[in-house]
Order: C-alpha cells, then structure tokens, then sequence
C-alpha cells in the first residue's frame, strides 16, 4: 500500500510538471493567435482540456490517498 502511494504520489508530481508546461505552451499559443479565430479556439481548448485533465488527477489522487490512508490506520477494523 505504502509503495502504491509513493507510486501515486510521484505520478501527480510528474503531471503537475508537465501541466505547468502545456498550460506554458496554450498560453504562448493563445498570445500568437493574432486573432485568428481557429488558432484562438484551439488554444482555449487546449487550457479547458489541461485544466480538466489535471482536475481529474487530482480527484483520482484524492480518493487513493484517503482509501490508502484509512486502510493503514492501525484503529481500522473493517468488520467488527
């Protein structure tokens, strides 16, 4: 349990080094669109779809910690 958390937890690390990159990237994207309707669309797309993804993450690393957590609880007893 303990290695899957590490596992988990070096996961988010790595997403959240590459999210920072890509939302780096739309930004760039967004800035050079020089109002060019399909390139403007593409990078907002592209930060909704990153902000999602990464929300997602999140939430996946969220339930894992707290099941893993719980489960490692020495007071857990699961049937009494």
């Amino acid at each position: 349990i303990i290695l899957v958390q590490d596992v988990i937890s070096g996961l988010v690390k790595i997403s959240t080094i590459l999210v920072a990159g890509v939302l780096v990237f739309a930004g760039f994207k967004l800035l050079t669109s020089q109002g060019k309707e399909g390139a403007l669309t593409d990078a907002k797309e592209m930060l909704w779809k990153v902000m999602w993804g990464y929300v997602w993450v999140l939430v996946a690393w969220t339930l894992v910690y707290t099941i893993t957590h719980t489960l490692l609880n020495p007071d857990f007893v699961l049937l009494k």
